[in-house]
């Protein structure tokens, strides 16, 4: 009787097995039809750099982007704030569809500056470039 009952066990075990594999691959599969998706959308990016006088890059300026539709309505995006980078670089990727963008630049000690970038087609890349002054020039 004994060894009919681990003969049982051992089969549960590896029926259990079998079902927690079968799941993973599953979530696997999903998981990767999701990212694929994702990767399908559409986009433009709406890129740029901040400068300093007398045009040297400012790394750390904070900049954000604001969406709005030509129809007066608005778009969500994902990421709406950025920091630019030790080139004073920064990106942001937007839809792929028709819209303007009010992009400000802010740092601290500098005047905050604002541009606007149109974005008309899927693919597209539009540069900002700011020059910020110092608050002190003012």
């Amino acid at each position: 009787m004994r060894t009919t009952t681990r003969m049982r066990r051992k089969k549960t075990k590896r029926n259990g097995s079998r079902v927690v594999l079968a799941a993973l691959i599953l979530l696997t599969v999903v998981g990767l039809f999701a990212r694929d998706k994702k990767a399908a959308e559409p986009y433009s990016i709406v890129s740029g750099t901040v400068f300093r006088e007398p045009g040297l890059a400012l790394q750390g300026a904070e900049v954000t982007i604001t969406p709005k539709l030509a129809d007066g309505s608005q778009i969500k995006l994902r990421i709406t704030h950025a920091i630019s980078d030790d080139r004073g670089e920064f990106a942001f990727r937007v839809p792929g569809i028709a819209a303007t963008y009010k992009v400000r630049a802010t740092a601290k000690g500098f005047q905050p500056d604002e541009k606007t970038a149109e974005v008309t087609s899927e693919g597209e890349r539009v540069d900002v470039t700011f020059m910020l002054e110092n608050e002190s020039n003012h």
